[in-house]
């Protein structure tokens, strides 16, 4: 069991540092073209920061580990939201503009509720997995169509965001060795953090979904995590929740979408009765918070972390082998 305790471990250690060294050498890359920071920013940042489920789950795809594709990524629309932004609106309230409530929010309530369209047959397959990955599409030509769109206003601000990703100081070749270098650990990383998550799984006689909508759900979104709250403390608000949306809606669409199109994924029941429904509700729960007051509070803050709490506790009573 120790093994896969530091196979897991080991996993997300470098799905992390992969991602960072992609997601700064990426940028750096593109703005030493010419590229605008704000392009930059609703692609290679917003990519980079789900980096590691999307990974995790192409490499659980292969290995023909569908539960575990599910698993991390309903698992992790769940997290970002009443974990990572339950932490980031009790370090500071989170108010938010009504563009995030009018246009992105809604945006990932509906690929949630197109996910349990796909699903509701129990079964992802090869088409709905296209139809996914289109939507995906879809959303990286509507980010980069509203960025241009907002240049002229928000260029200067952005440029102050992405600052700290963006390191002129390197050399081009340099930029694309350490690209390569990340691409190459977030495969080695998830290939561990799968093999650790199955296994530890199987050791304890629990259902490997189970290790995957907790603590690989939790340890891909670590980036979300640091991203938002570090954005949340700097009472940047916006980039604290505008993350986790952008990344529920990347995790539906693409994390899902594309794995299914390589192979389809057999879903549990389970998945379709109480997990897929748990997502759409926390995801309203927060639109309630952000439309009432423009703001989510502490208190409300706090009321996210409890509704994790709760789906926790709902994961670990499958822990004595029923269920997924």
């Amino acid at each position: 069991m120790l093994l896969y305790i530091l196979l897991l471990s080991g996993g997300f250690f470098l799905l992390y540092i992969g991602a960072d060294w992609l997601v700064t050498n990426s940028a750096s890359l593109a703005r030493s073209t010419g590229i605008k920071p704000v392009v930059i920013g609703v692609t290679i940042i917003a990519f980079g920061t789900s980096a590691p489920e999307f990974i995790v789950s192409i490499a659980a795809s292969l290995q023909g580990r569908g539960e575990v594709v599910l698993g991390n990524d309903v698992g992790s629309c769940i997290a970002n939201i009443g974990l990572i932004l339950g932490i980031s609106a009790f370090i500071r309230p989170l108010t938010t503009s009504m563009r995030l409530v009018k246009k992105e929010l809604p945006i990932a309530l509906g690929s949630l509720l197109l996910l349990l369209l796909t699903a509701i047959n129990l079964r992802i397959g090869r088409v709905e997995g296209v139809v996914l990955s289109l939507g995906i599409c879809t959303f990286a030509w509507y980010c980069v169509k509203e960025a241009r769109a907002d240049i002229a206003t928000f260029g200067e601000r952005l440029e102050r965001e992405y600052e700290e990703y963006v390191k002129p100081a390197r050399s081009k070749p340099a930029c694309l060795a350490f690209i390569l270098l990340g691409l190459t650990l977030l495969g080695i990383g998830s290939h561990l953090a799968v093999k650790g998550g199955v296994g530890l799984a199987e050791a304890l006689h629990i259902p490997s979904y189970v290790i995957a909508a907790s603590l690989i759900a939790v340890g891909t979104s670590l980036p979300e995590l640091a991203t938002s709250v570090v954005a949340a403390a700097k009472g940047e608000a916006d980039i604290s929740i505008g993350n986790v949306i952008g990344s529920n809606i990347f995790d539906v669409l693409a994390c899902i979408g594309i794995p299914a199109a390589i192979r389809p994924i057999a879903v549990d029941r389970v998945v379709v009765m109480r997990d897929i429904p748990f997502a759409i509700g926390i995801t309203i729960i927060l639109g309630l918070f952000m439309i009432t007051g423009r703001r989510t509070t502490r208190s409300e803050g706090l009321f996210l972390l409890a509704i994790y709490g709760v789906y926790i506790y709902h994961l670990t009573r499958l822990m004595g082998g029923a269920g997924v």
